[in-house]
């Protein structure tokens, strides 16, 4: 029997985006440009994969949730929800 791995979720290193950056181009994030030192990441990974990532970004003292993409071969299995909960 396989063993599936663990998916961890944690916030992102912002010393170290290009990571970050390389991800939401795979997933044809169009807003790529927007991601910004000042936004806080929450990253979904498998091992040492990133298969989702999330910004939390303020505006007008408002936090707002923007680029949240899952691997599309990780969708539909509640990463997306664990990482919002």
């Amino acid at each position: 029997m396989r063993t599936i791995p663990t998916v961890v979720i944690k916030w992102w290193n912002f010393s170290n985006i290009g990571p970050i950056i390389d991800f939401y181009k795979q997933v044809g994030y169009s807003k790529v440009h927007l991601v910004k030192p000042t936004n806080e990441i929450l990253v979904a990974g498998q091992e040492d994969q990133i298969i989702g990532a999330v910004r939390l970004v303020e505006e007008n003292g408002v936090i707002i949730l923007c680029g949240m993409q899952i691997l599309p071969e990780f969708q539909r299995r509640g990463i997306g929800s664990k990482m919002l909960g």
